[in-house]
């Protein structure tokens, strides 16, 4: 019991380390290596198709780079074109955006293989609705109090979930969790994300 707890806050601890390197070692690559900063995200997206069924390439900041590389996009698209124009094109690709998000969390079951390009799914998803947010008749659909409490908690929600899982099935001894135990998790993370 005690060693699965360890391995499965590893996991997340991990992927975490993941986004360390990242925000560490970006700003001194980009700045020696910034002409070639689109070649490198396809780099990194054609390794993470190759050894997408390894286990070693969901943590691997070579594999998932590319993840990161959709919002350096988004930053010089947005910095290129200031205009904030609603346009018949933006409206679809954040209707597209928002239905590749919701196919994704149905499609991606924990069966499929991940990363690689089932990844693409999710990270245009999100690329269309952030890239076109401000810019669409539907930004009503997040713009709101509710939504923007949940952005404003999102990551300390995502730092704080796993641990409160992995905790609270270590001291209650549970394997799966039912709907109660869900909740109160999801009710533990929300207040302690609100706080730190």
């Amino acid at each position: 019991h005690e060693r699965l707890v360890g391995s499965e806050m590893c996991i997340r601890d991990r992927y975490l380390a993941i986004e360390f390197q990242f925000y560490l070692f970006f700003p001194f690559l980009f700045y020696i290596l910034r002409k070639y900063i689109l070649a490198l995200i396809l780099f990194s997206l054609i390794l993470s198709i190759v050894f997408a069924a390894r286990n070693f390439s969901y943590f691997l900041i070579f594999t998932r780079f590319f993840e990161f590389g959709f919002g350096i996009v988004i930053y010089f698209l947005r910095k290129n074109n200031n205009a904030n124009n609603i346009s018949f094109l933006n409206n679809i690709f954040f209707i597209l955006g928002i239905l590749l998000l919701f196919f994704s969390t149905i499609y991606l079951d924990g069966e499929k293989i991940f990363p690689g390009l089932n990844e693409l799914l999710p990270c245009f998803g999100a690329f269309f609705v952030i890239y076109c947010s401000g810019q669409t008749k539907y930004d009503y659909l997040f713009n709101n109090k509710f939504l923007r409490f949940f952005g404003d908690i999102s990551y300390s929600l995502y730092l704080i979930h796993w641990p409160l899982i992995i905790f609270y099935k270590y001291y209650l001894i549970k394997i799966n969790l039912d709907y109660i135990d869900q909740i109160i998790i999801l009710s533990l993370s929300i207040i302690f994300s609100y706080f730190l």
